[in-house]
């Protein structure tokens, strides 16, 4: 099959601008938890986070292990959930996840294992 496939919309479509798209690089230290984004409840309600992890040897410097993942966040500004999926990793998956609140404020939070990690990710927050 080749070309494009079409792109039928029934009902309505709207588009809002009560989201945010953020990019963010961090380096991660060997079993030590970091978070890696905040947010405040009474601004935000949700995020969606596509994570990017690498961990380089330092024999080579080459990049010798690879982890993508989506970690979707959500608070009714008490709590706070946190789900993880479409894990796809070059060997087993070497960072872990968690996220807390406290005063309102979502903290989520990662934590590598095996070696320092370098972490890419891409941030979509909404108010809704």
């Amino acid at each position: 099959m080749s070309g494009t496939a079409p792109f039928v919309i029934k009902g309505s479509l709207s588009v809002t601008t009560d989201s945010a798209l953020t990019g963010a690089r961090k380096g991660l230290t060997d079993s030590t938890e970091a978070t890696i984004f905040t947010f405040d409840t009474s601004t935000i309600k949700s995020c969606s986070i596509n994570f990017a992890g690498f961990q380089t040897s330092a024999q080579n410097g080459s990049s010798d292990k690879s982890m993508f993942t989506r970690i979707d966040v959500v608070s009714d500004g008490t709590n706070v959930f946190l789900t993880e999926y479409g894990t796809v990793a070059t060997d087993d998956e070497f960072v872990t996840f968690d996220a807390s609140i406290s005063d309102g404020v979502v903290s989520v939070k990662a934590t590598p294992s095996g070696g320092a990690a370098t972490a890419e990710m891409y941030i979509e927050s909404f108010n809704t």
